[in-house]
């Protein structure tokens, strides 16, 4: 197993985010990938283009991300679809303005993946704080050349990860 460390700054309009830069960061101990396959480091990228558009507030970037099946499943056993997350991008109801990973692992089989993290997240959900702590499972494919998310899970606190 390789380990490749990977930090992604974003540029962001601090008067939108408060005192928080908006950032995906990578932690220390970054991504371990199973084998030399090239596509992960494609894929670790779209991870983190595709959270980068969430700090952003970008709902359109965050939607060609995900398949047009997309669904994820909070901690608490709810689930979202794309065109509902996205929706409460656009009506400023899911904000988010910083985004740590830890502990990631990249596991690439053809034209599907699995990426496992813990995460720290600094956001807003329907008006109230959303910063917390979790680990998170993403389900990927590749179509036509490039890697969509089609699912996501999100599981309970991750301590070892921080803002």
């Amino acid at each position: 197993m390789r380990t490749t460390a990977i930090v992604l700054a974003l540029s962001a309009n601090l008067g939108a985010c408060g005192q928080h830069a908006a950032a995906v960061a990578q932690d220390n101990r970054s991504v371990a990938v199973a084998g030399e396959n090239p596509e992960n480091g494609a894929l670790v990228a779209a991870v983190h283009a595709w959270v980068g558009a969430a700090i952003a507030g970008n709902a359109d970037a965050f939607g060609r991300f995900m398949a047009d099946e997309y669904v994820a499943q909070g901690p608490d056993g709810a689930l979202i679809t794309k065109q509902a997350w996205m929706q409460k991008m656009r009506e400023g109801k899911s904000t988010f303005q910083a985004v740590k990973f830890c502990n990631m692992v990249v596991r690439v089989n053809g034209d599907a993946a699995v990426v496992t993290a813990d995460f720290a997240q600094i956001a807003t959900r329907d008006g109230r704080d959303n910063s917390k702590k979790g680990s998170e499972m993403d389900f990927w494919v590749k179509r036509e050349g490039r890697w969509m998310v089609m699912g996501s899970a999100f599981g309970a606190s991750a301590p070892q990860c921080s803002t």
